[in-house]
């Protein structure tokens, strides 16, 4: 019998190569946090405005706040 070693990212996507699914969950997470800051501070009216603004402009605001 042979093993078959995947891993279930927490959107129910299986992945069988280790540093791609690390990558994948990566990503995951940090959409969903950015949706939670955007429901956060969003009234909710302006949620998905909020972020999509942060997820297209992901690294111009690490920049900016790098300089903090």
């Amino acid at each position: 019998m042979k093993e078959i070693k995947a891993y279930k990212l927490t959107n129910g996507e299986i992945v069988s190569n280790e540093e791609e699914a690390t990558k994948r969950q990566k990503a995951i997470n940090f959409e969903e946090s950015v949706y939670r800051f955007a429901e956060k501070y969003g009234y909710y009216e302006g949620k998905d405005q909020i972020r999509d603004a942060i997820l297209e402009n992901a690294d111009e605001l690490l920049d900016i706040l790098n300089k903090r």
